[in-house]
Order: C-alpha cells, then structure tokens, then sequence
C-alpha cells in the first residue's frame, strides 16, 4: 500500500481549486493503485459544530473525487477519529 500526504499544495488540491482543503490530508492506495482510504488531520484547539461540519463536508467532497472507499478525520488535540 502506498501512502501519499496532501494538503493545500497536492494535485488533488489543486485539481479541486473550487474547495481548498486546511490541515494534512494523507491518502493510501491499494495494490490496483486505487485510493482506498483518506485521513484528514486537524489540529484545532478549538472547534465549533460549524467548522467541524464544514471540515465533514470538504473529506466527503475529497472521498467522492478521488472515488475512496474510507475516510477518516482526525482530531489530533481531543484525540477523537470520525469516518465520514
């Protein structure tokens, strides 16, 4: 499997210029060189519903390009993984 970071200077970034993604977005593919899994990382201290929301809805957009199976965000400072 192998294991690409992205994040506002990827292709896939850039390919998507309408929605910019913050934080560190790493994708894995799988041995027919399809994304299977998206891990989206953020660090925020604090987080509102609303920017939690939009960070749901911009992996889900990058989920749907890229055709993934999985994605997953990931709060770094609570600690908490949700799929999405």
């Amino acid at each position: 499997m192998d294991v690409t970071g992205g994040g506002r200077d990827s292709a896939i970034s850039r390919r998507m210029s309408a929605k910019r993604f913050l934080g560190m977005t790493t994708s894995a593919k799988g041995a027919d060189g399809r994304i299977e899994v998206i891990v989206d990382w953020k660090s925020d201290i604090e987080l509102d519903k609303e920017r939690l929301n939009s960070y749901r809805g911009q992996l889900d957009a990058y989920r749907r390009h890229t055709g993934a199976p999985h994605a997953f965000l990931v709060l770094m400072t609570p600690g908490t993984i949700m799929a999405v």
